[in-house]
């Protein structure tokens, strides 16, 4: 018998981040991934914060993690909307292929640039490891090229140990899972038509995929743009498995259009991110229905 999921309140808890504050407007990648305290135990506060309220004196129904999340660096699609516009883009060319010049659909990859713009951020998460940034436990990522291989850059010497720095080979053995929820706003636009199974197994064998994962995009129509609310809808359902899920510090690597329903899901500010940007939110997260057994289907009549 199939589990319902509990449903959950989501409450950001502010003062560690830049990125919590009101004031704060830009896509710049801020030092130390904007965390306010940048004395040498700024980090180990945050950790001892979490062992506390997740301890024995956690107040029941609720649990307190620490995502990391993250946009994917710039892709083809995102040359071709900053070289038509927005309204050209939506309205044509983001139905096409591509140009002829170059391809962005379906499922791109990372420009150059996007793979640059990545090797940032892992040289971010490096220079974070001495002072004591936690390790994702589990890494949830949108099954797009674009977002997978952005993963695997960030997390250079996690998922390729070989070679790693002292310390990050810690998580080498850690999840990497392809979660369908978290990838961007679905339908029309063909760079979000994501590859088949079976084609991103073979090109990121590292990958697990959760239980369920279609062959074919199963989000994906022609003719429908994914609205604001219908991608909440996702994004809640993701945040759920991630709280059911074991794990305290958390990545999650996606899309810009996904970053936002997440923010609006959570209760954040919104936030604008820029390709291969990262944003921690640190989430409390109150339990409002317990999980239940799902209706047994009808008997065909």
């Amino acid at each position: 018998m199939s589990i319902q999921l509990p449903e959950y309140d989501y409450e950001v808890i502010p003062g560690w981040f830049i990125q919590d504050e009101p004031a704060t407007e830009t896509t710049e990648l801020h030092t130390g991934f904007g965390l306010l305290d940048t004395s040498e135990h700024g980090w180990q506060k945050i950790k001892d914060f979490l062992a506390q309220v997740n301890g024995d004196n956690r107040v029941p129904g609720t649990i307190h993690k620490l995502f990391f999340l993250g946009r994917h660096g710039q892709g083809w699609h995102n040359v071709a909307e900053n070289e038509y516009g927005t309204e050209a883009w939506d309205s044509y060319w983001s139905k096409l292929d591509g140009n002829g010049n170059y391809t962005w659909g379906p499922d791109p990859v990372l420009t150059p640039l996007g793979v640059e713009q990545v090797k940032l951020i892992n040289q971010m998460w490096r220079s974070e490891v001495p002072k004591g940034i936690p390790i994702p436990d589990v890494m949830w990522i949108s099954p797009f090229r674009r977002a997978l291989m952005t993963c695997a850059i960030t997390f250079n010497g996690w998922l390729y140990p070989d070679g790693a720095e002292p310390g990050m080979e810690i998580a080498s053995s850690r999840a990497r899972i392809a979660v369908e929820d978290i990838h961007e706003d679905s339908g029309v636009h063909t760079c979000d038509l994501r590859s088949p199974k079976s084609v991103l197994h073979e090109e990121f064998p590292w990958l697990l995929f959760e239980n369920g994962f279609a062959e074919e995009d199963p989000l994906w129509t022609p003719d429908h743009r994914e609205t604001g609310p219908e991608h909440d809808i996702r994004s809640r359902r993701a945040l759920a498995k991630f709280f059911v899920a074991e794990g305290t510090y958390i990545s999650v690597t996606s899309h810009s259009g996904t970053m936002a329903s997440i923010f609006r899901v959570l209760g954040h500010q919104p936030y604008p991110v820029g390709p291969g940007g990262v944003v921690p939110v640190l989430v409390k997260a109150t339990q409002t229905r317990p999980p239940r057994p799902a209706p047994a289907p009808e008997s065909a009549v």
